[in-house]
């Protein structure tokens, strides 16, 4: 009998205990414990509880240190909902599950942004930035022109590639348009210290470009990041109208 069989036997009442019955791909899932894996499964397959179980087997089994544990998922609900999966599992105190690193893209990086000093008042509401563009567009006489809902999504779009207005080259007068009502909007942002979720990863991957020692402490604490939903950053479209 294999290791993971073994493993999968003396861990089935403890996974079966809290509604949770892993099939053999899923306990091996679980018990993986060296190197990357990448799951590939449909909706519905019981990815999320196999991340719930991960964490368990990496506290209980492995005897890892809950805080050097990072699970990251693509929504607030999502992240919610692996703190409840995790909160039922038996064997994990509270103060284990406090000092797990769980959260969203944004939230994890917040974290570090703050940590690291950073005040700035967040921007959440879209009605709040539409309304910012919309006076922008007003100003510059563009406003029937332009879709502030649509300007945001393709400001959104160069930001999670990477990409500042200052790297883009305007070839259109629509364009030279474009780039000068987001220019202004970017503008009044830094004046006023806010920052949109956009903004968020961007001034992360910038601290921790410049900062090595922020940089290394965070590799030396985190021996295991978890990453739900990942195709959900993968999606994309074109800049330009």
């Amino acid at each position: 009998m294999s290791a993971i069989k073994l493993l999968t036997t003396a861990n089935k009442k403890v996974y079966e205990s809290s509604g949770i019955t892993l099939n053999d791909s899923q306990s091996e899932a679980v018990m993986h414990n060296k190197g990357p894996l990448l799951i590939q499964a449909g909706p519905g397959s019981g990815k999320s509880t196999v991340l719930a179980a991960k964490i368990q087997y990496l506290l209980t089994v492995k005897s890892v240190r809950p805080h050097r544990i990072m699970a990251i998922t693509f929504t607030r609900k999502a992240a919610g909902e692996l703190k409840e999966r995790i909160n039922k599992l038996p064997h994990i105190t509270s103060g284990e599950i406090n000092s797990l690193a769980i959260g969203t893209f944004h939230s994890i990086f917040l974290r570090i942004l703050r940590a690291a000093g950073l005040k700035h008042e967040i921007l959440a509401s879209d009605n709040q930035k539409e309304s910012m563009i919309n006076s922008i567009l007003k100003d510059q006489g563009l406003r029937e022109d332009y879709s502030p809902e649509i300007m945001l999504a393709e400001l959104s779009y160069l930001k999670n590639i990477g990409l500042t207005t200052k790297e883009l080259n305007a070839e259109t007068g629509r364009e030279n348009e474009w780039l000068g009502v987001i220019k202004a909007y970017e503008g009044y942002k830094r004046e006023k210290k806010l920052l949109d979720f956009d903004d968020i990863l961007l001034e992360t991957k910038k601290l921790l470009e410049i900062d090595e020692y922020l940089l290394s402490g965070l590799q030396g604490q985190f021996e295991h990041i978890l990453l739900d939903e990942f195709q959900d950053i993968l999606t994309g479209c074109s800049w330009r109208s």
